[in-house]
């Protein structure tokens, strides 16, 4: 099998763009190779719909050391945004 674009395995799938970026998304996440930051920014989703994305799949979640120090980066960014209880 040769190598195909994106473009192309859509056209041969039936599967959109955005559905194929999900899937891979999720795969990677699953086998830890992306983590849940990365895979949620490539799928294009924010955080509750990757989270939902992955219960659809009975994906669980990995926390991690590496998802803590995101989780930690985001919030001492938002500290002190007036919205923020």
């Amino acid at each position: 099998m040769s190598a195909t674009t994106l473009s192309e395995f859509s056209v041969r799938t039936g599967w959109t763009e955005e559905e194929i970026r999900l899937e891979l998304a999720c795969a990677a996440y699953r086998d830890q190779r992306l983590s849940f930051g990365k895979a949620r920014n490539f799928a294009g989703l924010n955080h509750l719909e990757f989270q939902r994305a992955l219960g659809a799949r009975k994906i669980p979640r990995n926390y991690g050391i590496e998802e803590l120090k995101e989780d930690l980066a985001t919030i001492e960014r938002i500290k002190d945004e007036p919205w923020v209880l």
